[in-house]
């Protein structure tokens, strides 16, 4: 169920607030998930919500190899599936097929656009999305059926879709465009249920440290600044013994080695394997 209260803020204003649920199966902090309705009439689909990324997609009912097993239970996982013909606000964007890949997994499938429903009044026109038609593991084993990406417009495809949290800003002007996630209780234990918190950020939940503030760092790309993934600035580090202002990852994907620096150019270098 998606939930909507109202709440007041502390000059003691109305502030409304959308909480959508989260679940975190076994507390296994692998993934969480929750709801997301699309058109008309909804039909609801269990989505991750990932900062990481910036496109919804969710299974088409034409998808062939998006139902698999599950890896612990060894039961036959079904999936929602979106049905075009099914839905009256279903618009058609072209024949044009988009491969998207992930750090494990990969989804492939047709653009359309759609009405995006989080709730009763929360409700997105025309957005773009993706009738997944076929997927890799570990999508068709997972719990949740898709995943509704909350990155910036650098990383959405095709280039030109605006993904769900702009259409959502740009559609509501009148809204604090602001969100949060909920993922443990005031002690700091995890939660099998967590929140999805639109337009409010709870400052009771602070503890006693204060506020976390995140500023978001636009990327520089083609000598354009395009606004792609939620970063922060990253002021003082420390390993051990070691601090410094720079971090230095390396991972392997795909067989091929990844160097990624974060930081600036002064202190010490903190370097890691992922």
């Amino acid at each position: 169920m998606t939930l909507r209260t109202t709440r007041k803020k502390d000059d003691g204003s109305n502030s409304t607030e959308i909480d959508i649920p989260l679940h975190n199966p076994g507390k296994s902090d692998v993934e969480y998930y929750g709801p997301v309705s699309i058109g008309t009439p909804p039909r609801e689909f269990q989505v991750i919500f990932d900062t990481g990324s910036s496109i919804l997609w969710v299974p088409d009912s034409t998808c062939g190899d998006c139902d698999g097993v599950d890896r612990q239970t060894g039961q036959k996982v079904i999936h929602h599936k979106y049905e075009k013909d099914g839905s009256s606000s279903f618009k058609y964007l072209g024949d044009q097929v988009v491969d998207l890949r992930y750090g494990t997994g990969s989804a492939r499938g047709m653009y359309g656009a759609e009405e995006v429903n989080w709730g009763s009044n929360l409700k997105v026109k025309g957005q773009g999305f993706l009738r997944v038609n076929s997927s890799a593991e570990p999508f068709p084993s997972a719990v949740f059926d898709g995943i509704l990406g909350m990155g910036f417009e650098g990383l959405v495809e095709p280039a030109g879709n605006t993904p769900v949290l702009q259409s959502w800003f740009g559609q509501n002007p009148e809204i604090t465009p602001v969100f949060s996630f909920e993922m443990t209780d005031s002690l700091g234990r995890d939660l099998e249920e967590g929140r999805l918190r639109l337009e409010v950020i709870p400052e009771s939940r602070y503890g006693a440290e204060g506020p976390n503030t995140v500023s978001v760092m636009p990327l520089n790309i083609n000598n354009t600044k395009t606004y792609a993934y939620w970063m922060f600035r990253l002021t003082e580090s420390k390993v051990g013994s070691y601090e410094g202002r720079n971090l230095i990852g390396r991972w392997e994907f795909g067989g091929e080695e990844f160097n990624r620096v974060a930081g600036n150019s002064e202190g010490e270098n903190l370097i890691g394997k992922f």
